[in-house]
């Protein structure tokens, strides 16, 4: 995650000026990112293509760990420079959604479940504190969590109109969950989070139609 965060690449270029490598600063002690996504979102008959990427550097191990379906990754050896600097080539992946994979990509590294969740419901953290090894029991991470006070919080904190505001946190976790499908990842926390997201949402809509905050 050091190596990741330190990686300086633009958030996103139009594909046609896209190069074959970036040169990144090696961290000490730290294994360099192995390569930078291009990431785009898959085309439809809403979302046409678009020349617009988003580049996330990322170790290609962290994919091949947690990504069944993704395609096969081609080897990356970076070259260090005379100046210093690796030359991290670009690697092209097509998603779903492809300004929902920066997310995703991050609970890949560091399964932090509540960096995850602050991607996907806006209310103060210590409401959505998971205990520790939590995820392994049988209620899972948000079993000690109440779905319908956080839900309560969502509609009453939402700003302009509600429903509508409601209406893009439920974007965000379709993305991230057609994200989740088409690359294969399997991991119970994610899914967990996903479903309670979910079901805090729908909550919240519920209350904002039937007036009950």
């Amino acid at each position: 995650m050091a190596s990741v965060a330190a990686a300086v690449v633009p958030p996103q270029l139009p594909r046609s000026r896209l190069p074959s490598s970036f040169d990144i600063v090696p961290i000490r002690g730290a294994a360099p990112p192995t390569h930078i996504l291009a990431v785009q979102s898959s085309p439809s008959s809403k979302h046409p293509t678009t020349d617009s990427v988003f580049l996330v550097p990322t170790h290609h191990i962290v994919l091949a760990a947690n990504c069944a379906h993704i395609p096969r990754i081609p080897i990356s050896r970076p070259q260090m420079r005379s100046n210093g600097k690796l030359a991290v080539p670009v690697m092209p992946l097509v998603v779903p959604h492809a300004e929902a994979f920066a997310p995703l990509h991050a609970f890949l590294i560091s399964h932090r479940l509540d960096r995850l969740m602050s991607a996907l419901l806006p209310v103060p953290p210590s409401m959505l504190s998971t205990r520790g090894g939590a995820a392994s029991s049988a209620g899972g991470p948000f079993a000690h969590i109440s779905a319908p006070q956080i839900a309560t919080f969502l509609a009453a904190s939402a700003s302009g109109d509600k429903m509508s505001a409601l209406m893009a946190l439920t974007r965000t976790v379709s993305a991230i969950w057609r994200n989740a499908c088409a690359l294969g990842i399997f991991d119970r926390d994610l899914w967990a989070a996903l479903d309670f997201s979910w079901e805090v949402i729908l909550g919240a809509m519920n209350m904002v139609a039937t007036r009950a905050v």
